[in-house]
């Protein structure tokens, strides 16, 4: 059992606390005098049996009250898991899309809950059983899953080497890969798919499949209960048993910045030639955010400053740079202080070239000086910009 909020648990011990008052106020016996004991003889003795018994149960009833309200508080993820007794095929899928990035209410990362919860469910198996370990996003440092296994530490290792991704998780894929793993399960074999994910509304919205009626449906359900759909790929009529394990997020007041767009002035460069880059910062809250940009390149970080961007509104950033030779270029920006750190990296590639043709149609003569200023030499030595003239009927016939 994994614990959302497993700071609560802290708290287990003020169940104690009825039991404590109970010692505490207990009222003591004293001795008084009195006339008469006719009354106290006639009283009937079951009566004070009958009051401590109801004592006892109002005192567990708190107490019983209080564990209950502390569990709650706790939120554990892994509710209504169905019975893993005996050998079962089993596929576990882990959303490990940028939305995983971001934390649980107890300050846990969201992707290394999923991971630790899953690795629980693998304990928790019969030897016999085969499970395979599908991610949302298919990532090229893990091995792509092609048959189930019965082997933990594999089993283990792969969970231990996923981690999130800048990208936005395909169900579809996920689902198909699911299909393919379990059809080729033997008859009579139990089947079923676990899913540890936060359900970013992004992923798991709209119809999946290309819109095949065939499809399993999106959000199962959020509260992670068992849910049983079809798997039907091939028709064979196989059911397994869906299971969504929802990792819940924290909540958060600050804004959400994004990288709405990257544009460049040249995407061909030239020595000593100036290139424009320009950043479309979108802010999709309803509160203003301020955000540090922070951009580099191949020679480390150039501009790190604060922008505030209104809320709902598109604001752009603007970057400038010059190359001094001829080679491959990059620039990457990231965004730093927002809500949401899945969408605040972009980058961009270039190509220096050493020199640049500068076509003129017609003869040098028809251009005076124009080609001495676009090439002094000629040779682009120091504009890396070297003069070419074209015979207009040359043009028409090869474009003919």
């Amino acid at each position: 059992m994994a614990f959302a909020s497993a700071f609560f648990l802290w708290l287990l011990p003020l169940a104690a606390l009825p039991v404590v008052f109970h010692l505490l106020l207990k009222r003591r016996q004293k001795r008084l005098a009195f006339p008469d004991l006719m009354f106290f003889l006639k009283a009937d003795p079951r009566m004070h049996a009958r009051r401590r018994l109801r004592e006892i149960l109002l005192l567990a009833a708190r107490v019983l009250l209080l564990l209950l309200l502390v569990l709650a508080l706790s939120r554990p993820i892994l509710r209504n898991v169905p019975a893993l007794g005996g050998r079962i095929a089993l596929v576990i899928v882990i959303d490990n899309s940028a939305s995983m990035d971001g934390l649980t209410p107890d300050g846990q990362s969201k992707l290394d809950l999923a991971c630790q919860a899953a690795g629980r469910l693998l304990d928790a198996l019969d030897d016999g059983s085969s499970v395979a370990i599908v991610p949302l996003v298919a990532d090229p440092a893990l091995d792509r899953i092609s048959t189930l296994t019965t082997d933990r530490d594999t089993l283990h290792q792969q969970l231990a080497r996923i981690r999130r991704t800048e990208a936005r998780g395909s169900t579809a894929d996920a689902f198909t890969q699911m299909r393919a793993l379990l059809n080729r399960v033997p008859e009579g074999t139990r089947r079923a798919v676990h899913i540890f994910s936060d359900l970013h509304t992004i992923a798991w919205a709209g119809t999946h499949g290309n819109g095949n009626p065939t499809s399993p449906p999106p959000v199962l359900n959020p509260n992670g209960e068992t849910v049983t759909s079809r798997i039907n790929a091939d028709h064979d009529g196989k059911d397994a048993n869906i299971v969504i394990h929802r990792i819940p997020s924290a909540r958060t007041r600050d804004a959400n910045i994004s990288i709405d767009s990257l544009t460049a002035s040249h995407r061909v460069l030239l020595p000593g030639h100036n290139c424009t880059i320009e950043v479309g910062l979108r802010n999709t809250s309803a509160i203003a955010g301020e955000i540090r940009v922070n951009i580099e390149n191949n020679h480390g970080k150039l501009v790190s400053r604060r922008h505030t961007v209104a809320p709902g509104m598109v604001e752009y950033v603007s970057y400038s740079f010059t190359p001094d030779a001829a080679g491959e270029y990059w620039v990457m920006v990231e965004l730093e202080g927002d809500a949401f750190r899945g969408d605040n990296r972009a980058g961009m590639a270039f190509l220096c070239r050493d020199k640049a043709a500068v076509w003129f149609i017609g003869a040098r003569d028809h251009y005076g000086l124009m080609p001495i200023a676009v090439s002094p030499s000629g040779t682009g030595r120091h504009t890396a910009l070297v003069p070419v003239f074209k015979d207009p009927e040359t043009l028409f016939n090869a474009g003919s």
